[in-house]
C-alpha cells in the first residue's frame, strides 16, 4: 500500500513540474472569467448576494461550461497515464497492476484538486457578494424565471433551470455536482 501512494505521490510531483498543468489551471480560470464575465458587476450594481456554491453548481450543470472545462481537462490530464524517462526502473520495481492502480489513484486525486481549484476560483471571484446562506439566492432565482434571458442579469454562457433550483438545496447540489 505505501508502495501505491509513493507511486501517486511521484506520478503529481512529476505533474506539477510540468507547465501543462499551469497552462490547464490558465486556460480554466479563463473559461470561468468568460462564463462569468458580467456577473460582479451586475450583483454590485444591483447590491445582490450569490450563494457560495450557486456559481460552480451552474457552472456543471450547463453544456457549454462544461465543454470549456472539459477542453482544460483534457489538457490537464493529456498524457495520462504519466510515462517519463526511467518508466522501466517503475516496471521492475513495481507490478502493472499497482502501477495502474497508482495511475488510477492520481487521475482522481488530479481530478479533485482540480476541482477545488474551480470552487475556489470562483469564490474569489464573487467574494465580495458571496452569501453562506442555505438558500438560492435572489440572483439566481431571477436567472431560472428568465430561463433564455439570463444574460439579462449577467450570466453569460449559463442558463438556470428552475427545475435545478427544485431539486434541492445548494448545499446538496454541491456535494451531487462534485
Amino acid at each position: 500500500m505505501g508502495e501505491l501512494f509513493a507511486l501517486v505521490r511521484n506520478s503529481i510531483r512529476r505533474l506539477f513540474g510540468r507547465p501543462r498543468f499551469y497552462v490547464a489551471l490558465m486556460v480554466t480560470a479563463c473559461s470561468l472569467i468568460l462564463i462569468f464575465r458580467d456577473a460582479p458587476g451586475f450583483l454590485r450594481e444591483n447590491a445582490l448576494c450569490i450563494q457560495v456554491f450557486e456559481p460552480f453548481i451552474m457552472t456543471i450543470s450547463n453544456r457549454l461550461p462544461q465543454l470549456l472545462l472539459v477542453l482544460s481537462f483534457l489538457l490537464l490530464l493529456g498524457d495520462a497515464p504519466f510515462f517519463h524517462e526511467g518508466m522501466e526502473i517503475v516496471f521492475v520495481r513495481t507490478n502493472k497492476r499497482r502501477w495502474l492502480a497508482a495511475q488510477m489513484l492520481t487521475v482522481g486525486a488530479v481530478t479533485l484538486l482540480w476541482l477545488i481549484f474551480i470552487v475556489l476560483f470562483l469564490m474569489l471571484f464573487f467574494v465580495p457578494r458571496i452569501s453562506f446562506a442555505n438558500e438560492w439566492s435572489v440572483y439566481t432565482k431571477t436567472a431560472a424565471r428568465l430561463w433564455y434571458g439570463s444574460n439579462v442579469v449577467g450570466l453569460s454562457g449559463v442558463d438556470v433551470a428552475m427545475q435545478l433550483l427544485l431539486s434541492g438545496s445548494p448545499y446538496v447540489l454541491f456535494a451531487v455536482s462534485l
